[in-house]
């Protein structure tokens, strides 16, 4: 399985060539969506134009989603139903290792063009914000930081993750009205991470539901200048 295409943007002086970008950040964006999503929010984040940055949007490959009646949608994995208490438990571990690998190779293609690990962000809206966080803990090496947004995580004990060299700086935001993703779920996955992994997390909410607004995207731009330093 390959990744579909992917949307790219820049920000800096200038466009430099490929091999002249200094950081990137790798966003995944939700169920059933596109690569192209979130790209109008990235003047909001109000990046140090100062440096040089390449954003890569993936697009996640369509698959059978059981929870809609098996209806094929981008997915970076299968939801088998909408009670997220349950699916924290019963998550499609597979499609989730599978995404993960994928994503890791996105990450060695970014260090062969001459990004350093430590001056990559990866991370995604919802769906895409767990398979964000998940890559981030499964990397072996040493990344400059990972961001959830309104999203879960599973039972981390069904993967054989090795800790990382370093848990990587984590920025998470939810809505406090969220109708899709529970807040309660991103509280809960933001004590799993700072309990059982001594995450260094910046966590934000907002009066607003499964969405991302303009204060939360300047919030995470502020954060990400400062993880790229």
């Amino acid at each position: 399985m390959h990744l579909l295409e992917t949307g790219h943007y820049y920000s800096g002086p200038k466009l430099p060539s490929q091999e002249a970008f200094q950081y990137c950040v790798i966003w995944l964006h939700g169920l059933g969506a596109s690569h192209g999503d979130f790209i109008d929010l990235m003047p909001y984040l109000k990046l140090d134009r100062s440096k040089s940055i390449h954003f890569i949007f993936p697009q996640a490959p369509d698959r059978a989603i059981t929870a809609n009646n098996h209806m094929r949608m981008p997915a970076w994995y299968d939801i088998g139903g909408w009670d997220f208490e349950t699916n924290a438990r019963d998550a499609d571990i597979e499609g989730m290792q599978i995404s993960i690998k994928q994503i890791h190779q996105l990450i060695a293609q970014q260090i062969e063009k001459g990004i350093a690990p430590e001056q990559i962000i990866i991370g995604g809206f919802s769906q895409g914000g767990v398979i964000g966080l998940l890559s981030a803990l499964a990397y072996p090496g040493v990344l400059a930081g990972a961001f959830g947004l309104s999203c879960y995580l599973p039972d981390l004990s069904a993967f054989n993750f090795s800790r990382p060299l370093k848990t990587p700086n984590i920025f998470m935001a939810h809505g406090q009205r969220d109708n899709l993703v529970p807040y309660s779920r991103g509280e809960a996955a933001k004590q799993q991470l700072a309990l059982e992994w001594g995450a260094n997390i910046e966590w934000h909410s907002y009066a607003i539901e499964h969405t991302i607004n303009l204060e939360e995207s300047k919030t995470l731009g502020h954060w990400m200048n400062r993880q790229f330093k």
